[in-house]
């Protein structure tokens, strides 16, 4: 059991630092470059290696199998030996997105948001202006500016419904935020 959670570590270190190196060095632009996406992507990995761990464990296999296992799923998924590769983009997309903590959402889902959030070339005339949130913002939510409903990324940590905001910048088509003073 000693060895399980070892190897469990081991790739869960291994799978934190590929992600951070990925971020880190690629810098894709809808990923904000801040110590809290590091917290969150260490704290979203968790569970996946939880699971893991705990699925092994009660179909008496050791963890190293239960990788080797999914290692040969994935790889057979993606399309090795003329199989179609279509289910096993799906499941790593999946599991990238929730590491990553879905933040291309509002692009998937949302398409009206993206008519209503397009620059102008120039700099924002939001960055410096006051919001509210309309949802949870876990990072990701909605905030309400001059009676629209615009998707809004919160800068640090997590924030309410309700919460005033000010608006610190722009990434895409999504809003950042940070809570105004006072507020947490």
């Amino acid at each position: 059991m000693t060895k399980d959670i070892i190897v469990t570590i081991v790739a869960y270190l291994v799978t934190v630092v590929s992600f951070l190196v990925w971020i880190f060095i690629r810098k894709p632009e809808h990923i904000p470059l801040t110590k809290a996406t590091a917290f969150a992507i260490c704290l979203r990995s968790v569970p996946l290696f939880l699971v893991l761990f705990l699925v092994c464990r009660s179909f008496n296999i050791t963890v190293v199998f239960g990788l080797a296992l999914l290692a040969a799923i994935g790889f057979l998924t993606l399309g090795a030996f003329g199989y179609g590769g279509l289910p096993g983009l799906a499941l790593f997309y999946v599991v990238q997105q929730w590491i990553l903590g879905w933040p291309d959402r509002a692009l998937l889902v949302n398409a009206v948001s993206l008519e209503s959030n397009q620059t102008t070339g120039g700099p924002d005339p939001l960055i410096g202006h006051s919001a509210r949130t309309t949802t949870p913002l876990r990072p990701m939510g909605k905030v309400a500016v001059n009676g629209k409903e615009l998707d809004a990324l919160c800068e640090f940590g997590f924030l309410e419904q309700d919460q005033e905001v000010e608006i610190v910048g722009k990434r895409g088509y999504t809003l950042i935020v940070t809570p105004k003073d006072g507020e947490t």
